[in-house]
């Protein structure tokens, strides 16, 4: 995959993520507020990577509403597929549930008709539970 000139931002971060706040909290903070960063356009590209999945769940969080939106479809993938994906539950949950049931909706359905695997849909189902959704047949 091409390297984007703004990766080592990401790099940076991944690096410094190692459990010592003292670390992490300066580069987490020159992350998201780095003027010019594509910060969705880093983190959909970390987790399609599957690189640094634990800074992605450490950083959702501190995203503004509208990255978090365009990160959404991403983050029901990390619930899905990622066991502790927590905050990026959390990070939906805390979405406008009228904005995630329009936007989300059509994509829990497509991935639930993809037939995953039994412990991905219950996740996937829960999810929508917590968002207010209808449930899916069983």
């Amino acid at each position: 995959m091409e390297k984007h000139p703004i990766d080592s931002e990401w790099q940076q971060l991944v690096g410094a993520d190692t459990g010592d706040a003292t670390v992490f909290t300066p580069a987490l903070h020159a992350f998201i507020f780095h003027p010019s960063l594509d910060r969705v356009g880093i983190i959909r590209r970390a987790i399609r990577r599957r690189h640094g999945i634990a800074t992605v769940l450490a950083t959702i969080g501190f995203l503004e509403e509208a990255e978090q939106q365009a990160l959404a479809p991403d983050m029901v993938w990390l619930v899905a597929w990622v066991p502790q994906a927590g905050a990026a539950r959390l990070a939906l949950q805390a979405l406008p549930q009228q904005w995630a049931q329009q936007h989300l909706g059509p994509h829990i359905a497509a991935m639930l008709a993809d037939s995953p695997p039994a412990e991905v849909t219950e996740r996937i189902r829960q999810l929508a539970a917590a968002l207010g959704m209808p449930s899916a047949p069983r």
